[in-house]
């Protein structure tokens, strides 16, 4: 594992423990656009440059997006409560997918172990930040980071220009939807079509 291999496991670790703890919008989605760099590292072998800079270049796209609603509807309360028990599960979580690791080097040999795991700590990541948040951002972001785990191993099954361009277009839908969803026309939607 190169230095810089290293820097985007850590930058990996780091995004994931940062996206869950802190709750202002400006830092989680810093958080994700710097998981978008950190896979980006990790996939540059197989895909090469063009193909990685394009999942890096949409995945920044797709945090820009969530960014330009409005600051107030993505923050949702600011309170740390919680803040060492995410910690916790996010430890938790890390250790898991550091057990399971093996078995799934056994299902894709083609996967380093480090990408592996760097992949199972972002589905990890992913799957908790989805099941804990309301706000339709963060919820958003949470199934980013669960994509990005995927992208990462699917990277190494099959290094296609097709499929990353569609992976791409798949995250930047998601990032306008879960823009739309947070600018609250959804419920008003509904009260007009009641009446």
């Amino acid at each position: 594992m190169s230095l810089l291999e290293t820097i985007a496991v850590v930058l990996i670790f780091l995004a994931g423990l940062a996206f869950l703890v802190i709750r202002d919008w400006r830092w989680s989605l810093a958080a994700l656009a710097v998981q978008y760099l950190g896979v980006f590292i990790l996939v540059i072998g197989w895909l090469g440059l063009e193909l990685a800079a394009i999942k890096l270049i949409a995945g920044w796209m797709a945090t820009a997006i969530l960014g330009a609603t409005r600051p107030g509807t993505i923050a949702g309360d600011d309170r740390q409560a919680g803040a060492l028990f995410k910690v916790f599960v996010y430890l938790l979580i890390c250790l898991s997918m550091w057990a399971a690791v093996g078995g799934m080097l056994d299902w894709f040999p083609e996967l380093l172990p480090f990408q592996g795991m760097s992949a199972l700590i972002l589905i990890g990541t992913g799957l908790f930040g989805m099941g804990i948040e309301k706000s339709p951002v963060r919820m958003v972001s949470g199934l980013l980071f669960f994509m990005s785990g995927f992208e990462l191993v699917y990277a190494a099954l099959e290094p296609s220009a097709l499929v990353a361009g569609l992976l791409a277009a798949v995250a930047l839908a998601l990032a306008l939807a879960g823009a739309y969803l947070s600018t609250g026309e959804l419920p008003k939607l509904e009260e007009e079509e009641s009446l």
